[in-house]
């Protein structure tokens, strides 16, 4: 029973991430997944708050083309555990197209 209990100092705890919404034409996409009994969870080096189950959620901005999004957790007794994420955002093509007309004067 010892050891069962103790498997999370063994092993370190276990880093899950779920990706809500992967369209390519959203600028902004919701992170969310756990880290039951990890002490702090970095989403691309910036911290991320914590519930007490372990469980997190943060919107990650994505810039034009291919982005990559680190997701690192580390437990109490100093454990790193990393998973990468990779998005890629085509911006909308609604771009305004302005003529330039030569008057005749």
């Amino acid at each position: 029973y010892g050891i069962f209990q103790g498997r999370d100092a063994i092993f370190g705890s276990k880093l899950t991430v779920v990706n809500t919404n992967a369209n390519a034409d959203q600028e902004i996409i919701n992170l969310s997944g756990s880290a039951p009994h990890s002490k702090s969870v970095l989403i691309n080096g910036r911290p991320t708050l914590l519930s007490r189950d372990g469980s997190f959620a943060e919107p990650v901005a994505l810039l034009p083309g291919y982005n990559v999004i680190t997701v690192s957790s580390t437990d109490q007794f100093g454990k790193d555990q990393k998973q990468t994420i990779y998005a890629y955002h085509v911006p909308p093509s609604n771009v305004a197209v302005v003529e330039n007309k030569k008057s005749a004067y």
